[in-house]
């Protein structure tokens, strides 16, 4: 493994590369010329679809994932930067929203893509505990009834500061 990839952690990341890359090539395809929150829709829709057809991969991926945040060394300073791209794709397709007046301007962006990204993490993370947990089913749940209903209504809490404005 040394000689080869450097270290524990360099092995890691090239799986982890690997993974990611393939990942990237689905949400590119299931957000090809969609924007605002319908890209934000088209890419958890993905990993729905996907992810019982693929589950070795994406438990693969998210292992790495959840044991490379404990990890203090090379691996974990890669998935920060991993993190931190994931959440600029995220905040711009807020903008686009803004843009395209599905969201407030006023709306807090850093909490909404907070908001997301942890609702996403949260429900892969039961399903990587629980292998009867039904993750395709609460991933469109999460896209068609809850973001749906949140964005759809979002006028409503303009009132009580939920947005962060």
């Amino acid at each position: 493994v040394s000689r080869h990839y450097g270290s524990k952690d360099g092995l890691f990341i090239r799986v982890f590369k690997f993974l990611e890359e393939w990942i990237e090539e689905s949400c590119r395809h299931a957000t090809q010329n969609i924007h605002g929150l319908d890209a934000i829709n088209a890419f958890i829709l993905d990993i729905s679809n996907n992810i019982n057809l693929h589950a070795e991969k994406y438990r693969a991926y998210f292992c790495l994932w959840f044991y490379g945040l404990e990890s203090k060394g090379e691996l974990n300073q890669y998935l920060m930067q991993v993190r931190h791209l994931r959440e600029q794709r995220y905040l711009k397709w807020l903008r686009q929203a803004q843009k395209l007046k599905q969201l407030s301007k006023k709306s807090d962006l850093s909490m909404l893509t907070d908001f997301l990204m942890t609702s996403l993490i949260g429900l892969i993370h039961k399903w990587m505990f629980d292998m009867a947990f039904n993750i395709e089913l609460r991933l469109k749940q999460l896209v068609n009834i809850q973001l749906r209903t949140m964005f759809a209504n979002s006028h409503l809490f303009y009132s009580v500061n939920y947005w962060g404005e």
